[in-house]
């Protein structure tokens, strides 16, 4: 099992000398702000990538979750949701996607997502041919209301 510690050191690798690192609007912010190294037009009704020219080393036993901006909501942009394992090194880009009635666009230096570090679990599956019950039992989607 891996120690989770309090704080850990993620390498960060810039693909191009002009690339703006991934910063903190404070102190104790979960999110990360990653920034576009291109321009990118976005029509409504459309998905786009965005370049971020970084690279990252996480550490093993930790994640790193690519989420949108709370003022991406609105501008009508979603982030979709990205997970980064320990052992991805390639360059992080961004799929937003403009769920509005008007194009949008992202200029180099934009900020485009956050980047959360979450740790990892060591998880055993174990094959069983019965679960325990509980309370929920198996109603599905929306068995809570609306």
């Amino acid at each position: 099992m891996y120690k989770q510690e309090r704080s850990i050191d993620v390498k960060v690798k810039r693909l191009s000398p002009d690339v703006k690192l991934p910063t903190q609007a404070y102190k104790g912010d979960a999110g990360w702000d990653v920034y576009s190294v291109v321009e990118v037009y976005i029509p409504a009704g459309e998905m786009r990538e965005v370049k971020t020219g970084i690279s990252l080393e996480v550490p093993v036993g930790w994640q790193t979750q690519i989420h949108t901006r709370s003022s991406y909501g609105k501008k009508c942009l979603k982030c979709h949701l990205g997970i980064i394992d320990s052992g991805y090194r390639n360059e992080i880009s961004v799929w937003l996607f403009n769920h509005g009635k008007e194009g949008h666009y992202i200029r180099k230096g934009d900020k485009v997502c956050q980047l959360l570090f979450l740790p990892v679990p060591e998880v055993k599956l174990t094959e069983v041919q019965n679960l325990n019950s509980s309370e929920r039992g198996l109603r599905g989607h929306g068995s809570t209301g609306n």
